[in-house]
């Protein structure tokens, strides 16, 4: 058993705690990291209330998850084409994104690219795909089979 003479400060509750038994904190621990595997395991059909924080150059934007329409890596940069017509311009780097969304089922069909399957409308076999705001995205040679795999999966049985 151990015990803090001193307040502890946690800082995933940010308030003084007082512990006398090392259980109480590894419950409390426990509590904290299923609650955020119960947000983050979440499927496409059940992303409209997520919400991800886009980093701006003097603020933070908060958008739904499901407005995303793409990304685009643009240099060190990442723009975020929204539904509603609105262009973000991150000072993260495509790569973060990937890796932040992929679990939403966004697709990297290029080096620079991050698509929301959901905004496709057409895809064209000789490397493109459009998206329902117009844009056109390049589908990677390399990654041509792979993407039209992923692409068709659920609608092949």
């Amino acid at each position: 058993m151990l015990h803090f003479p001193l307040p502890y400060t946690s800082p995933a509750f940010s308030f003084p705690l007082q512990f006398t038994n090392t259980l109480i904190l590894m419950n409390d621990c426990t509590d904290l990291i299923s609650d955020n595997a119960s947000r983050t395991s979440n499927t496409l059909g059940q992303e409209s209330d997520n919400k991800i924080a886009i980093p701006g150059t003097k603020h933070y934007d908060f958008i739904r998850i499901s407005e995303i329409i793409r990304c685009e890596g643009w240099d060190k940069y990442t723009r975020i084409h929204i539904s509603d017509g609105r262009c973000l311009l991150s000072s993260y780097h495509i790569g973060r994104f990937r890796t932040m969304l992929q679990a939403y089922g966004f697709l990297r069909c290029h080096k620079s690219h991050l698509i929301n399957p959901a905004y496709i409308h057409r895809y064209v076999l000789e490397g493109r795909v459009i998206m329902e705001d117009g844009s056109e995205v390049p589908v990677a040679r390399r990654k041509k089979e792979e993407f039209q795999k992923q692409l068709l999966k659920p609608t092949i049985k």
